[in-house]
């Protein structure tokens, strides 16, 4: 199973009454699927905290049409640690990464924005910081341990649950999904979609 499954296998078999193990293979491949489709879905971010260690980003435009604007939205969030954020001098082959002053930015982690008058420039920027959510199915009701939304992990657990449905309609017990063709709008009903949005990552970058 993928460290950064949006949920387990016991999860989903629990949902729908499976006791025998005969699956698990199978159900462990339609997670790791479903995760990677939320996350893409989700505008590419991974849900897992994790840390990303210079970050590239373009700073502002300067072009009329195009006006800068005061903040850098992160590829990822929460953000539990800003660790440094720096803007490119000198030239792009042979770069010097400069500090922001610590009293010219403003984190706000909760969403993954950051409060910044950026310089103009392409691909100037870049940042290292820790984002995402704590994931251990163990404790899931410990918020020291598992801050990952619960509406994410049953929307996970939905589409795992409608593959099964579709492969038993199917007649295929085949441990595999090699020879399965997903259609996810099929799997995704409205009220999945809001939940995308709500999650969604919108990055300028």
């Amino acid at each position: 199973m993928i460290n950064y499954a949006l949920t387990t296998k016991e999860r989903v078999k629990a949902k729908i009454d499976i006791t025998v193990a005969g699956l698990d293979s199978v159900i462990d491949q339609m997670i790791a699927s479903a995760t990677s489709k939320i996350e893409t879905m989700c505008g590419g971010r991974r849900f897992l905290e994790t840390t990303y260690t210079n970050e590239i980003y373009d700073g502002s435009f300067m072009d009329k049409n195009s006006p800068s604007v005061p903040y850098l939205i992160l590829k990822n969030a929460p953000v539990s640690t800003l660790t440094s954020l720096q803007y490119r001098s000198g030239t792009r082959t042979s770069p010097s990464w400069v500090d922001f002053p610590a009293d010219n930015y403003e984190p706000m982690n909760a969403r993954g924005i950051v409060k910044v008058d950026l310089p103009s420039g392409f691909q100037n920027i870049r940042v290292t910081y820790t984002a995402g959510y704590k994931i251990d199915f163990t404790d899931e009701y410990d918020a020291a341990k598992h801050t990952l939304p619960f509406e994410v992990s049953n929307l996970c657990e939905k589409m795992v649950i409608k593959m099964i449905k579709k492969r038993e309609s199917e007649g295929k017990s085949q441990e595999t999904l090699r020879d399965s063709t997903i259609n996810w709008g099929s799997f995704i009903d409205n009220e999945d979609k809001d939940v995308i949005t709500r999650y969604r990552r919108v990055t300028i970058v």
